[in-house]
Parts: structure tokens; C-alpha cells; sequence
């Protein structure tokens, strides 16, 4: 008897259907659309490299005083949006800000005033003995905002800070205390050439301490707030206004420096 021959496989293999059809063509137009759109390339830059690396040159030698607009064209850009200059340059991480006024807190700031904090977090009446004093400068005329250039990596550089007073040109200086229950005088000082940080330390005593601190010393139970960053020449050696403070018996403290938040003071001039 002769035997069969085995079926082939086409004849086994089932049939496409027409969904799997439709399946097949739908990928093989997908696999197109991504390999178009990986190979397409994007509109030119409207600023190069080479120019973006020339503007960022521009502005570290500069001093801040330069504009979008020319600092584009310093460099040959032109035709541009100065807000495109801008974003250029905030991808590279400058912006324009207006100048700080007072220090960011360093590493060795912030542990000062935790050491502080530490040594004061149980005071409680001894609060209300607290002296607050400090100095204020003011001037007369319109209030200009300098603006810099500056990194976000540069806000501890000292070379970006701007003193307020400066700007102002701050025509008068003055001295003020203030504490629990008590509020003195607003004093008016005279200095050398109208330069407050050129204040003395004999000065800072004769024109400070002895008329306006020291006549409370006998009336009412006080400690007095040095200020670390008072307006008197403090590089000496020798503290001559501490030594007299000593000389009172008047017990006194220094905030950390860049610490004027701490000095209550602040919040009333």
C-alpha cells in the first residue's frame, strides 16, 4: 500500500488575515515617520557657539553696565530679539539682577549664628535688658537700583555686592538705640570727609557712648548690643570701646557678622 506524502507546511501555515495586513503596513509606515524625523534637522541657531562664548567673554571683562542690546551688537549679532540675547545667556547661567545689598551667609556665617543661637536660646528676661543699637545713612534725591551680570554660582563673590549707601550718595549719618520700653533719640554724627565707616573709635565713645549710653547705665538694668558691624573703625588691636564698656561694668554682645536681621533695630528705621 503506498504510503501518504506528508502535507506541506504552506499548507499547515494559517493565512494572514486582513487585520494582520493592516498591522504590518501601519508599523512599516511608523518605522518611516521615526527615521524621517530622527535624520530631519532643526532650524540653524540664531546665535552660534562662537558668539555665545564672545558675549560671555564681553561680560566677565566688563563691570555690569552693559546692555542686551549691546552686548549683542559688540559682538556682530544682529537682526536678533534682545529677548533671545537674553535667553542665550540665562542658558549659560548669567542674568541681569539688580546688585545685592547685603552678603549672602557663607558656610562659616551660618555656623556663627548657630553657635549664637545656641548660647542665647534660653534668655528670657535678659531680652527685655537689651539694648538695640545701630547706624543708618540716608540721603536725599531719587533711589537708583544698579544692575550686574553674574553667575548663579557667584552670589558669595564679594566683587558682586554694591553698597546701597553708595548708590544714594548718603548725605547724612545717624545713630539710634532702641530696646524694651525704651526708645532714644535719632543722633545725627559729623565725620571726616562725611565717610561714617571712617568714624574712630575715640569718636564712636565721645560722641556715642558717653552722652547716650552710658547716663542709662544709672537708671535702668542694660545690656548693650554692639553691633559686629558698627560703624566704627573696629581693625584695631585693641577694642578701646569695649575696654570702656568694661570700665562701666556695662555687660554687652556682638551679633555674628552679615547677621542684621538679628538686630531688631533694622526693622524700625
Amino acid at each position: 500500500m503506498p504510503q501518504q506524502r506528508p502535507q506541506s507546511d504552506k499548507t499547515n501555515r494559517p493565512r494572514a488575515t486582513k487585520a494582520d495586513i493592516e498591522t504590518v503596513q501601519a508599523t512599516s509606515k511608523a518605522v518611516g515617520r521615526v527615521t524621517k524625523k530622527t535624520d530631519r534637522r532643526g532650524r540653524p541657531k540664531k546665535i552660534s557657539d562662537d558668539l555665545t562664548q564672545k558675549m560671555i567673554m564681553l561680560l566677565e571683562q566688563s563691570n555690569g553696565d552693559v546692555s542686551w542690546e549691546q552686548l549683542g551688537h559688540s559682538v556682530g549679532v544682529d537682526g536678533v530679539h534682545l529677548q533671545t540675547i537674553r535667553n542665550y545667556m540665562i542658558k549659560e547661567g548669567y542674568c541681569k539682577r539688580i546688585a545685592c545689598q547685603q552678603k549672602w551667609l557663607s558656610k562659616q556665617a551660618r555656623e556663627s549664628r548657630v553657635q549664637y543661637a545656641l548660647a542665647h536660646h534660653k534668655w528670657q528676661n535678659e531680652w527685655r535688658s537689651m539694648l538695640f543699637s545701630d547706624f543708618v545713612n540716608f540721603g536725599l534725591g531719587t533711589t537708583q537700583k544698579a544692575k550686574v551680570f553674574n553667575r548663579k554660582d557667584e552670589r558669595l563673590c564679594e566683587d558682586c555686592l554694591q553698597s546701597r549707601e553708595e548708590i544714594d550718595k548718603a548725605l547724612f549719618h545717624c545713630w539710634a538705640m532702641v530696646g524694651y520700653d525704651y526708645k532714644g533719640p535719632l543722633i545725627f554724627l559729623q565725620t571726616e570727609d562725611n565717610d561714617l565707616s571712617a568714624m574712630s573709635q575715640r569718636d564712636y565713645i565721645s560722641q556715642i557712648i558717653q552722652p547716650h549710653v552710658q547716663p542709662i547705665v544709672t537708671v535702668r538694668r542694660m545690656i548693650y548690643l554692639d553691633n559686629a558691624s558698627g560703624g566704627y573703625e573696629s581693625a584695631a588691636t585693641e577694642n578701646m570701646v569695649h575696654a570702656y564698656l568694661d570700665s562701666l561694668q556695662l555687660p554687652y554682645i556682638q551679633n555674628p557678622a552679615t547677621s542684621p536681621d538679628l538686630n531688631i533695630l533694622k526693622d524700625i528705621l
